[in-house]
Formats: structure tokens, C-alpha cells, sequence
């Protein structure tokens, strides 16, 4: 069994911080596409299909086989934990939260 090491972590974290990439996991989640069945669905221009495939497959999150592309075991999981996340912001309460995002109620204050 081959682990992930801080490295690919970091790879996998910087990856994800794109909307498009993004976009491009939460589509390929459905099923595996040929490659111009994801520029056409994404609405880009080949380069930037072709720059956020590459960055994803750098990463190890998708992969390529007879011509589709298709997740990772490791792009499974991510995609998970990333709709996880987006439950989790969407319904947190930040009524309690000044304006820096600070909830007031685990403030801890020294004396």
C-alpha cells in the first residue's frame, strides 16, 4: 500500500483552492469523460482544460485510461471531504462571529 506524503498533500491542497478544478472533480465524480467532453461541459478553452487536468493528474486525483478521464481513489475521497465541507460552510451560524469571523463564544481571553 503506497501512503501520501506531506508533499502530495500540499499538491492536493493547492489544487483544490481552484474553482475550476473544482468544477472539473465535481464532474468527473458523475462519470469518467473524454477529454472534449470536459472542456465542452467546463465552457473553456482547451489551454485552461488542458492546465487544470494536468494539475489534477500531477496531484494524483484523476487519471487518464483509453482516452477518459476518470478519478483516483484519492479524488474519490477528496471529493467527498470537499462536498463535506461545503455542507459544513453553508450551514454554520455565524451570527455569534464579529466581523473578522471570530466567534465570540470560544474566545478566550487572558487575564
Amino acid at each position: 500500500m503506497a501512503f501520501i506524503d506531506k508533499e502530495q498533500v500540499e499538491r492536493i491542497l493547492s489544487v483544490i483552492g481552484s474553482k475550476k478544478s473544482r468544477e472539473l472533480l465535481y464532474l468527473l465524480n458523475k462519470n469518467p469523460l473524454k477529454y472534449v467532453d470536459v472542456r465542452d461541459s467546463m465552457n473553456q478553452k482547451g489551454n485552461t482544460t488542458a492546465f487544470h487536468i494536468r494539475k489534477l493528474k500531477n496531484a494524483k486525483i484523476i487519471k487518464v485510461e483509453k482516452h477518459f478521464y476518470f478519478l483516483t481513489r484519492i479524488g474519490i475521497e477528496t471529493v467527498k471531504l470537499l462536498k463535506a465541507f461545503e455542507t459544513v460552510c453553508v450551514s454554520f451560524d455565524l451570527s455569534d462571529a464579529n466581523a473578522d469571523g471570530v466567534i465570540k463564544s470560544i474566545v478566550v481571553r487572558k487575564k
